[in-house]
């Protein structure tokens, strides 16, 4: 992937911290005060259905776009989710099924399957229950107002929408070291599809953007859509330039949008003629 994947992964990773310091969490700090209302009322409740998009722009052109759905039933641990991806070298629809303990990545007449390991999963299921118990109570308000700081005042109100918005100027220093891509680190002998026809397939999107160094966060917004008091999605707008290998500058913007999917509906895969191909941890 190098460094071209990588900023993107970087900037991905910083919009999520970033995201995760504010979800961890005076008529001055109206914005932020409502988004604490959120957090005591349980109404940042984590959704197991969703849609979402990743548009990603060089220059203006957009150049990569992922888009997705998931519905998944954590009593019966079942899901279902369908993927896009869209680029000048790529063009992939899959659908992913998660059922009698088995993934299925389904990519056209290609079946790719992978075993849960029923002891990690009880630990990951204990982890997630013991986090998911965390309330917001008033040490938890007292920590996030510290670090928080003078970002309170990037919080606002858009109607009911709640806005966290940084420029430039704004951008925390640590922010803008993960978006460096002053990195090079080959990430692909780690991925477990590594040899599979579909990641050979998937490699063409390394070519979707170009190599950057010297990169700097520009611009992050982050809006959290509420309609009658209930969060109905989030939307990410994050701007960050760089330096291609001939010295020409680059603004690549990365677009996010996710919105709640209740109404997507459960499937369920049953194997026909399709080739299979197990996915194992090494190859």
């Amino acid at each position: 992937m190098k460094k071209r994947t990588l900023t993107i992964i970087a900037v991905l990773a910083a919009v999520s911290m970033l995201s995760f310091a504010v979800f961890a969490g005076n008529d001055v700090y109206e914005g932020y005060e409502r988004f604490k209302d959120l957090l005591r009322n349980d109404q940042l409740e984590e959704s197991h259905a969703g849609t979402g998009t990743v548009t990603i722009l060089d220059n203006g052109q957009e150049v990569l776009k992922v888009a997705g759905s998931f519905v998944g039933d954590e009593e019966q641990m079942n899901g279902y989710g369908q993927v896009t991806i869209e680029s000048d070298s790529v063009s992939k629809s899959l659908e992913v099924y998660g059922q009698n303990e088995t993934m299925y990545i389904v990519d056209g007449n290609d079946v790719y399957t992978k075993s849960h390991d029923q002891e990690e999963y009880g630990r990951h299921g204990r982890y997630q229950n013991d986090f998911e118990k965390d309330e917001f109570d008033s040490r938890s308000e007292a920590v996030m107002d510290f670090f928080m700081g003078d970002f309170k005042d990037d919080f606002t109100l858009d109607g009911e929408n709640i806005v966290f918005e940084l420029t430039k100027d704004e951008m925390p220093a640590f922010l803008n070291m993960m978006s460096s891509g002053d990195m090079d680190h080959d990430m692909r002998d780690e991925m477990p599809l590594e040899g599979y026809p579909l990641l050979d397939e998937l490699k063409g999107l390394e070519t979707a953007l170009p190599e950057l160094s010297d990169t700097e966060l520009q611009y992050i917004k982050v809006t959290i859509k509420v309609t009658d008091q209930v969060v109905q999605g989030l939307d990410m707008n994050v701007i960050v330039t760089g330096l291609d290998a001939a010295g020409n500058t680059h603004e690549i913007e990365v677009i996010i949008e996710a919105n709640d999917g209740s109404d997507l509906e459960m499937k369920t895969f049953e194997l026909n003629d399709q080739t299979v191909y197990e996915i194992k941890e090494e190859r």
